[in-house]
């Protein structure tokens, strides 16, 4: 049984989309190039309001169809929006799916990042009773790459240079976790 709060911790609190209200928050992050890749990977660039509910409009009948989970991130003291958890790639016959976890405000980031993704794998691990799950980062967010590791995760691929940001090339990681072992680390009873 969990006694843990599912969507909530204690700064961050994962809530559900809503496109007609946060669009133009969802907006202003995509400044940033790294939070464009998650709206458009092939030619990330800013993006306007109205194409961000679009892109929530396209994804409609995924959504419908649980293929893909769409989560906001909330800061609880303000409950002003900080980021996005996206689960998506789910393959419930294989226990596996591939999640995004996005914290685009600066303040206090770090902190977030580190809840977000606590929260992201409990909800994943305990909730939606997955085996196994990989998340995809470039080597630009270099905070992110060691939360993943400190939380158990390990490097599965490296695509070399596959990332253009700032005038270089990047690699993009992907990083796996097992259930078995994010439960050994949290100290839960893991089944044989």
């Amino acid at each position: 049984m969990i006694e843990t709060p599912l969507f909530e911790g204690k700064r961050v609190r994962i809530c559900e989309i809503d496109p007609e209200k946060t669009t133009a928050e969802e907006a202003r992050w995509t400044v940033d190039l790294d939070v464009a890749s998650y709206y458009r990977p092939n030619a990330p660039r800013p993006l306007a309001a109205f194409e961000i509910q679009k892109f929530y409009e396209g994804r409609k009948k995924d959504i419908e169809s649980m293929q893909v989970l769409y989560f906001l991130l909330r800061r609880k003291a303000d409950d002003q929006l900080i980021g996005f958890f996206r689960v998506r790639g789910i393959q419930i016959s294989h226990r596996t799916a591939w999640f995004d976890l996005v914290i685009a405000e600066p303040e206090g980031q770090a902190e977030a990042e580190e809840e977000a993704l606590r929260l992201a794998l409990r909800y994943l691990f305990l909730e939606m009773n997955l085996d196994y799950v990989t998340m995809r980062l470039s080597e630009t967010r270099f905070g992110m790459e060691e939360r993943l590791k400190a939380a158990g995760f390990s490097l599965d691929v490296r695509q070399r240079g596959m990332v253009y940001r700032r005038g270089r090339t990047w690699d993009l990681l992907h990083y796996g976790l097992r259930r078995r072992s994010w439960m050994q680390k949290q100290g839960l009873e893991v089944e044989e």
